[in-house]
């Protein structure tokens, strides 16, 4: 987990690989992927392989980006969940990936971690708009208050 600048801006390679550990201090695995919503500009999932050795016959697993707590001291990010409850996540296999379009397919995950999607919820806006402002508001250039 390399940063640009001290903003906490990161190339998304920089990330993948990282290590994700849990708050006992477990290692639950490594980011594979991440999953953008192309629609809203957020990461929607990071993609968690857990399981198998060397990379053989691990599954991978979706987990909701607001899940993930960067850890840049120890280069890892952290996700309060066990390795039990990961071991009965929803997931799949490295060569037979869902449909990540799939609403109903999303809501399932969500649902597991016992977190609502971000698209149901209040707060949701698109790329660089804020509630209450309009896109056509919001130009390059402008100056956003």
């Amino acid at each position: 987990m390399r940063t640009e600048t001290g903003a906490g801006v990161s190339p998304s390679k920089s990330v993948i690989g990282d290590q994700v550990s849990n708050l006992r201090g477990e290692e639950l695995g490594h980011i594979e992927e991440l999953m953008i919503d192309l629609q809203n500009g957020r990461v929607h999932y990071a993609i968690l392989s857990f399981g198998g050795l060397m990379g053989m016959g691990d599954k991978l697993f979706p987990v909701p980006w607001e899940l993930m707590k960067p850890d840049p001291e120890n280069q890892r990010f952290l996700f309060q969940v066990t390795r039990e409850m990961l071991k009965t996540a929803p997931g799949f296999r490295r060569d037979d990936w869902p449909e990540m379009n799939d609403r109903e397919w999303s809501k399932a995950i969500h649902s597991f971690y016992n977190k609502q999607p971000y698209w149901q919820t209040q707060k949701h806006d698109r790329r660089g708009e804020r509630p209450g402002r309009r896109r056509e508001d919001i130009s390059p250039g402008k100056t956003q208050t």
